[in-house]
């Protein structure tokens, strides 16, 4: 198969898994895994993990949502929850 195709293809289903309600985010990451399909399954699954630990590594996205979280903690706290 010719890899455009193949692209046309991953959009096509990217966008239908979309549409059926999947989170942005489970759906980005497996969009990302199968960009690098033609190439082989290895390299799709290394460049998966290479792209998690770039993202989660970064200071402020680790950050920002853990106060958010801790917030919300607090605050069902004193709600008595």
């Amino acid at each position: 198969m010719d890899p455009v195709t193949i692209g046309g293809l991953g959009i096509g289903v990217l966008i239908l898994i979309f549409l059926l309600g999947m989170p942005v985010g489970f759906t980005m990451a497996g969009g990302r895994g199968g960009i690098r399909r033609p190439q082989g399954f290895d390299t799709g699954l290394s460049s998966l993990a290479r792209d998690f630990w770039r993202t989660f590594s970064s200071y402020n996205l680790t950050v920002i949502p853990m106060f958010v979280f801790m917030g919300s903690v607090k605050k069902l706290a004193y709600a008595g929850v």
